[in-house]
């Protein structure tokens, strides 16, 4: 039988495990001092945590707590004053811009609504591009991810073990070194 998980030995310290399966675990108890261990440190946990007392909590708690997520609703009368000002605003100076152009109605309506459509087409083309640029690296990244794991992979194999516990230290150390230097270079810049 294999090490005990933490869920086994939760099910069976709370005497959740049907007898077959508690008769299997207890003769791995037996034979195994690390999983006697874990489940004598989880059996002391139970029983601490058992001994806490319960927290008292208030009557309303839940309400109070629902309160503070949901804050409450703006009265649909705030809503649509806001609204109504907005307009007015919108419409005055379009009114104002009109007037101080000298165009005709028609020629100011056109107007704006060509420089609002032109507007919207830039805005779609330009998120149709960025989303293109982005696809795109997500899948120069992929490669490159692919590339280095493959690397990495052919680089193992083909050193020690003990070298390379020894690259990864002296690249440790090497970052350790360069952080305390560029943290030092940044401190010091501070003070100048």
């Amino acid at each position: 039988m294999t090490c005990l998980g933490i869920d086994r030995i939760y099910l069976y310290l709370e005497g959740e495990l049907p007898d077959s399966e508690r008769s299997r675990v207890e003769a791995h108890l037996a034979d195994c001092p690390a999983c006697r261990n874990a489940v004598e440190d989880r059996r002391l946990l139970l029983e601490a945590s058992a001994e806490i007392p319960p927290l008292p909590i208030p009557e309303n708690f839940s309400q109070s707590v629902m309160r503070r997520i949901f804050q409450e609703r703006i009265p649909m009368r705030d809503v649509l004053i806001a609204t109504s000002i907005g307009l007015s605003a919108m419409l005055t100076t379009m009114l104002t811009v009109f007037i101080w152009s000298g165009q005709s109605l028609i020629d100011f309506l056109v107007g704006i609504n060509h420089t609002a459509l032109s507007s919207l087409q830039s805005f779609f083309i330009n998120c149709a591009k960025l989303f293109k640029l982005v696809l795109l690296l997500a899948k120069v990244l992929r490669q490159m991810g692919g590339f280095l794991a493959e690397g990495l992979a052919r680089l193992t194999s083909l050193l020690s073990p003990e070298f390379q516990v020894g690259m990864i230290g002296v690249v440790m150390l090497a970052s350790a070194v360069i952080f305390h230097f560029l943290r030092k270079k940044h401190l010091i810049g501070d003070r100048i």
